[in-house]
């Protein structure tokens, strides 16, 4: 109790005043100005992420440095959010170019793929479509993740949920305890950050943060489902509200002819909170429906209640119907 008290407490009391420090350095160095395609309407410093990064990663020296227990294999489940969290900082500051950061992301992606499949006893067709798999994935989760970063409290409480929720299933059932403590730190960093994006936004998450955390939900994903099919199915559905927003929003803005690449507010995320006139009132109904539909699902899959694959259906089909029904991706 000692240990998980410790693991909790750190990094939300670093992220809180990390945070600070960062509100005080970029305040007015690096605001996100509103636009017409924003969901905000007052210029907010960003490059909050930088907090959750730095949380964690000092949380996780100090339990070292103090003789708490740590997995071996931590190193390679945080570098690659760290590599990513220095892309997003240089493209908070300088804007990359689209192609760097795609060219860094697929470099980045195929070394974990390499690192955690290199000695899988797979044919070598099988192990070839699951690293393709794999790759696409792990781009697809970091960036999605970073257009999911759009109205206060949303990414943050999502990172909250996924390492709080996967942490419990995984409890359940005494899998993958060398993941805990990253999830652990990771989710508290971000309720530590999230004191000053919810529910009015003092400062916002930027790249270093949503790309460090899409990057690392990735790594843990392929790490520890590569070779188990119930666990790949949890993970997706535990993201399915993320997962769906944004891969229905990008497929309807290709297949409309729009200029998918360009910034827009037409996410389901985005059209609720201007319905609703509220970005608490939409990230809190997410929220909800994370808790009370999928969490249940991936718990009844987990304890083998309910087959993983009708799981996963009827986890997606609400929030496919939500998207369709509100029109995501479509221009207003």
């Amino acid at each position: 109790m000692e240990l998980l008290i410790a693991y909790l407490l750190i990094p939300l009391i670093l992220a809180l005043g990390l945070s600070k420090l960062v509100i005080y350095w970029f305040g007015r160095r690096l605001l996100d100005i509103p636009n017409d395609r924003s969901s905000h309407t007052i210029p907010t410093p960003r490059g909050g992420g930088i907090a959750i990064v730095l949380a964690t990663v000092l949380s996780l020296l100090i339990t070292e440095l103090s003789g708490m227990p740590q997995p071996p294999t931590l190193l390679y489940l945080i570098a690659p959010g760290l590599l990513m969290a220095a892309v997003g900082i240089a493209d908070d500051l300088f804007t990359l170019n689209i192609r760097i950061r795609l060219i860094i992301q697929l470099a980045v992606a195929c070394t974990i793929t390499g690192v955690i499949l290199h000695n899988t006893t797979h044919p070598i067709l099988i192990a070839a479509t699951l690293g393709a798999i794999s790759i696409l994935g792990i781009v697809w989760l970091t960036n999605l993740y970073n257009f999911m970063d759009g109205i206060n409290g949303l990414a943050a409480l999502q990172t909250v949920f996924v390492c709080g929720s996967m942490s419990l299933i995984f409890f359940l059932k005494a899998k993958h305890p060398e993941t805990l403590l990253l999830m652990l730190t990771l989710s508290s960093a971000s309720l530590g950050f999230l004191y000053w994006n919810f529910p009015r936004a003092k400062l916002f998450m930027g790249d270093a943060g949503s790309l460090f955390i899409g990057i690392t939900l990735a790594t843990l994903m392929v790490w520890t489902a590569y070779n188990d099919m119930t666990t790949a199915c949890i993970w997706l559905i535990i993201l399915t509200s993320f997962i769906v927003d944004a891969s229905y929003t990008l497929l309807t803005r290709l297949t409309t002819g729009q200029k998918f690449y360009l910034p827009h507010r037409s996410h389901f995320y985005q059209k609720i909170a201007q319905k609703l006139n509220s970005h608490t009132k939409a990230t809190l109904l997410i929220m909800c429906f994370n808790l009370a539909w999928l969490l249940p699902l991936a718990i009844a899959t987990q304890l083998d209640k309910i087959n993983e694959f009708a799981a996963l259906i009827l986890a997606y089909i609400p929030a496919l119907y939500g998207a369709h029904k509100i029109k995501a991706g479509k221009a207003e």
